[in-house]
Parts: C-alpha cells; sequence; structure tokens
C-alpha cells in the first residue's frame, strides 16, 4: 500500500508539474480563463465528492438509508440556479475573486466580512474533508505514523503539488483523481458482491428489496425529512460553489460563460449519478455488515469505519490497494482546491497581489508563496483539534458546519442581488457575527419545544436572519 501511494502522489506531482509549466502571475488564480469547460466538469466530481464523500456517505447509509438522495436531487437544482444567476454576474464583472461583487455593491468592508466568511467555512469544511482521510489511512496504517504526523506529511504533499500551478494544475489533478476514485469505488462494489457470493446485478435486487433503499423520509420533525433535504441541498449548492471562491475559481477559469455554465450542467448531472454509486456501495456494505452481526463484529467503531473495516478485513490485499488510491483520489482535489483558494482569496481580497505591477509584481509570487505556506499550517493545527473529537458520522458534521458559516454569505449576496439598501459599514461585521449565534439559538429552540429539527434547513434560516440584520442596520436615506 505504502509503494501504492508513493507511486500515486509521483503521478500527481508529473500531472501538476505540466500544468505548471506556463502558470506565472494571474494564471495561478485563473489559469489564464483558458480552461476547458469538460475538464472542469469532471474534475469538480472529485472537488465536490472529497474524501469525505468516499468514506462517510456509504457509511451512512447503515443508519440514515437512502435519504441522503432528496439532498443530491437538490444539489443538481442548485448547479441549475447557480449557472443561471451567478455565473453570468461574475463574467460580465470579469472577477477574479467573487466577493469583489461585494465591494462593487455594498463597498470594501462587505467584501472583507465576505472573504473572512469564506476563509473559515473552507478552513472549517475542508479541515473535516481532510481529516477523515488522514483517520481512514491511520486505521490502514496504525503502526506507520500517528494522525497528526500523517496530517502534516500530507498537507505537505498537497502544499508542494499546489503551490505552483495554482488554478491549472487543481484542475488538471482533479480530472487524474476522479478517474481513479470512481475506478476504486466501481472495483470495491464488485469485489464486496463476489465476497457476498453474488454477482453486482444479484446485489443490486437485494438492495432495492431491503430497507437500505428507503429515500425519502417523510417524518416532518425528522432533521432528514425530504422537503427540507431537497431546499438545503439546493442552498447548499448556491452557498458551497456558486458563493465559494473555491469552486467559482474554476469556473470563471473556462473561455466563456457558456463554456462555465455547459460545465455547471454537465456537474449537476455527474454528481447525481456518482453519488447515487457512493450510496450503492453503502447498500452492499451495509448488507455485509448485517451478514456478520453488525458494526462490532466487523471491528468498525462506527459507520464512517465501515468501508475501511471491510476492506482491510474481508477483502484481498489489492483492495486495499484500491482503497488507499481510490480514498486519496477522493481527498486530494477537493483538499487541493480549499489550499489554492483560500490562498487566492488571500491575496487577492486582502493583499490585491493581483493589481501589483513593477517591481511589486516581482515580489508578488514570493508573498504568494508565503501565504500558501500560512494556509497550510492552518489546515494542520485545526485537524489536529479535530483529532480530539472523534470522527462519527462527520458527513452530517460537514453540512452542520456548513449551515452556520456560510449563512451569513447567502445573506450578503441575497441582499445585494435582491435589494436596493447600502448598509453602514459596521453592519456587515456585526451581522456576520450575530446571524450563526441567532440561527444557533433558533434551533435550539426548536428542538428543546417544539421537538423539530431544522437538519440542514438551518442554513436558509442562517441567510434569512443574516438578511434581517442587514435590512436593520441599513442606512436610513436608502428607504
Amino acid at each position: 500500500m505504502i509503494i501504492a501511494f508513493i507511486l500515486y502522489t509521483i503521478i500527481l506531482f508529473v500531472v501538476s508539474g505540466v500544468a505548471s509549466r506556463r502558470s506565472a502571475g494571474g494564471s495561478f488564480y485563473s489559469a489564464g480563463r483558458r480552461a476547458p469547460w469538460l475538464a472542469v466538469a469532471f474534475g469538480m466530481i472529485g472537488a465536490s465528492l472529497s474524501g469525505l464523500t468516499f468514506v462517510s456517505v456509504p457509511g451512512n447509509v447503515y443508519s440514515q438509508n437512502f435519504y441522503y438522495v432528496p439532498l443530491v436531487l437538490g444539489f443538481t437544482i442548485g448547479f441549475v440556479v447557480v449557472a443561471k444567476l451567478l455565473l453570468p454576474l461574475y463574467y460580465k464583472l470579469e472577477l477574479t475573486s467573487i466577493y469583489e461583487y461585494l465591494e462593487q455593491r455594498f463597498g470594501a468592508p462587505a467584501r472583507t466580512v465576505g472573504a473572512v466568511v469564506f476563509i473559515i467555512s473552507r478552513l472549517l469544511g475542508a479541515s473535516v474533508r481532510i481529516f477523515i482521510v488522514v483517520v481512514a489511512l491511520h486505521a490502514l496504517f496504525p503502526d506507520f505514523a500517528s494522525v497528526p504526523l500523517l496530517t502534516l506529511g500530507f498537507m505537505l504533499l498537497l502544499f508542494l503539488y499546489t503551490f505552483r500551478g495554482g488554478v491549472k494544475a487543481v484542475i488538471w489533478t482533479d480530472v487524474v483523481q476522479t478517474l481513479f476514485m470512481l475506478a476504486a469505488v466501481v472495483l470495491t462494489i464488485f469485489q464486496v458482491s463476489r465476497l457476498m457470493g453474488c454477482s453486482v446485478f444479484e446485489m443490486s435486487g437485494a438492495v432495492m428489496q431491503s430497507d437500505y433503499s428507503q429515500m425519502f423520509d417523510l417524518r416532518a420533525a425528522s432533521p432528514t425529512n425530504m422537503f427540507k433535504q431537497i431546499f438545503a441541498g439546493i442552498f447548499m449548492t448556491v452557498v458551497m460553489t456558486g458563493l465559494d471562491q473555491g469552486n467559482m475559481q474554476k469556473n470563471i477559469a473556462c473561455r466563456d460563460l457558456r463554456a462555465a455554465q455547459k460545465n455547471m450542467y454537465l456537474t449537476g448531472v455527474l454528481v447525481v449519478i456518482v453519488s447515487l454509486l457512493f450510496l450503492f456501495l453503502g447498500a452492499i456494505l451495509s448488507l455485509f455488515v448485517d451478514s456478520r452481526g453488525g458494526l462490532t463484529a466487523i471491528g468498525a467503531s462506527g459507520t464512517d469505519g465501515i468501508f475501511s473495516s471491510v476492506v482491510v478485513g474481508y477483502l484481498p490485499p489489492i483492495t486495499g490497494v484500491v482503497f488507499v488510491i481510490g480514498l486519496l483520489s477522493a481527498a486530494y482535489p477537493s483538499a487541493g482546491a480549499a489550499l489554492t483558494s483560500l490562498t487566492s482569496s488571500v491575496c487577492v481580497d486582502f493583499l490585491h497581489l493581483d493589481k501589483l505591477g513593477g517591481g511589486d509584481a516581482r515580489r508578488a509570487p514570493r508573498v504568494r508563496h508565503f501565504v500558501h505556506a500560512l494556509v497550510a499550517v492552518a489546515f494542520v493545527l485545526i485537524i489536529i483539534a479535530f483529532d480530539r473529537w472523534g470522527n462519527q458520522a462527520l458527513i452530517n458534521f460537514f453540512y452542520q458546519i456548513a449551515s452556520y458559516t456560510y449563512g451569513p454569505l447567502l445573506g450578503l449576496f441575497a441582499c445585494g442581488l435582491y435589494t436596493k439598501i447600502r448598509v453602514r459599514r459596521w453592519g456587515f461585521a456585526v451581522a456576520a457575527v450575530a446571524s450563526p449565534v441567532l440561527s444557533w439559538a433558533f434551533q435550539h429552540f426548536c428542538k428543546t419545544l417544539l421537538h423539530f429539527d431544522c437538519g440542514f434547513f438551518l442554513l436558509i434560516v442562517n441567510g434569512a436572519i443574516m438578511c434581517a440584520l442587514l435590512y436593520t442596520f441599513r442606512e436610513k436615506s436608502t428607504e
């Protein structure tokens, strides 16, 4: 497995090196606006799903059936919204950072708050994604290194293959990694089916006849209620793709608006197909766990450990190699995109390196490399902190974080697009802090007194609260 890890990493460095040959200056942030839309779309599958999806979604089927499906359907609608509403705006304004829009609409304080919210959101969200990969690697190599040491090694490799090429390197390595990730899932499905003494077709029938195939939760108070999931999926995609510098950075790197929109549509279709593939794998694994007597019997401490426990304990060694490659293929794209986009946001939104000229422009790459290193260190520190929390059902934890951290961005852009108000300079920061706090209080009230769980729908509530606060802090002359 270690040899496979080394060879796979070498392949990524080769692809990154080729992509980096002409990636200098502004091309770090936008790839010269020449990125092929088909490559962006295919690569975004790996970046959207991540190692968190690779490990946690299949395991989550064991406890929540196919209740993830309505969320995925919401994702698809969300991609259409981003393509029709946000991409035309970004291309019209020729943005490098999408938060430049907030400055044009409200002023510099809004851009600063938007960028800070994004940085916090991305740091926490990407840290969860990386953490579960590190934990899975530690389970496979318990005697090789501790979680903190593996985290340090993982981030070092990530830093080295992204710091030169920027967006262009991320796009093309995403393509390679998505291919490996999908191959790993398909091969694992065949191996587990064979272990169960069935063909894949026969396993499909068994899955459809089992309780795990239930897709729609109609219980109103349940956090996985289908209507909550659909609406949450729409808004999750809008904020985590359309309002996220990391994902939009790759889309605005396409040649023109039409190409970027085609990328969005294709990504929406592919996300559904690939998510269903992961859920099918999860159902097969769940049936296998049931046949062996439950989680404890196979050595899994929780649902997130099902995939790796089955691979290590019951499948041939070659499947373990495939699992490691698939896990890394799922982890590198989202982590690399997060590292690159956070570097870009700091450099463009705060240091304005893309606007420098003359001697200052020659110093810009050194500053960018320093920022890149600081962001990588921040990831390491946050992930080590997560190591104290455990790793149970992190897919749910990930979206809970997103509900709180991306809400202010949703409210900011909604007010910018659909109102004409001007907000007092101090109002943006106050609202961005108060909105998640009030959202938490609202969720606590609903669960405690009404026995109603907002689930991921809390993101919409959070955005609405942000809008209401911004309206409260408006300049009276704008009425």
